[in-house]
């Protein structure tokens, strides 16, 4: 009976020193889990999703996805609060006419966001104002203040005067 008891002793630590790795590998931080909402979930029956269904997921859950097919079209800056993970895998879009200096996704002084996906973060060239050069004077992500670990991640950013702003005055 020892040296049984022994091996079953081992399988059964074994199993239970396997089990978080398993666990934690089947939740990657860049795609959706079971702990994810979907902006879907925040979009009433009949109502064309757009970007403030994604705030509204974004205020309610640490961890939100736009899944792959979905385009919302952001009219007001997009504001991401501390600790969150965005996960897009659809395609944000901008409204038409945005002001010189709107950013689609905003972080001002905030921690802990990882902004990620195989989606993309669209300017709407064709429907802005350009400047003399041509460009946009919009911005795909605006990260400032104290803001710290901020990723943004596999996203493709089109047509914007910056993907990504970090600038030392905020």
């Amino acid at each position: 009976g020892g040296e049984k008891d022994r091996m079953n002793r081992r399988a059964i630590l074994a199993a239970a020193v396997a089990a978080p790795l398993l666990t934690i590998r089947s939740a990657s931080a860049t795609e959706p889990g079971d702990r994810d909402v979907s902006v879907l979930d925040y979009v009433p029956t009949g109502v064309t999703p757009d970007g403030s269904h994604l705030q509204l997921a974004l205020n309610d859950a640490p961890r939100v996805f736009v899944p792959e097919g979905l385009t919302l079209v952001v009219t007001d800056e997009i504001s991401v609060p501390s600790g969150r993970t965005l996960l897009i895998d659809g395609t944000l879009t901008s409204a038409p006419s945005r002001p010189a200096n709107w950013a689609m996704l905003r972080v001002a002084a905030k921690t802990d966001i990882l902004i990620a996906g195989y989606g993309t973060l669209d300017a709407n060239k064709a429907a802005q104002t350009l400047d003399g050069d041509g460009l946009t004077n919009i911005y795909g992500a605006w990260v400032s203040g104290t803001s710290a670990r901020v990723t943004v991640s596999d996203l493709l950013l089109s047509d914007f005067r910056s993907g990504v702003n970090s600038p030392a005055d905020g």
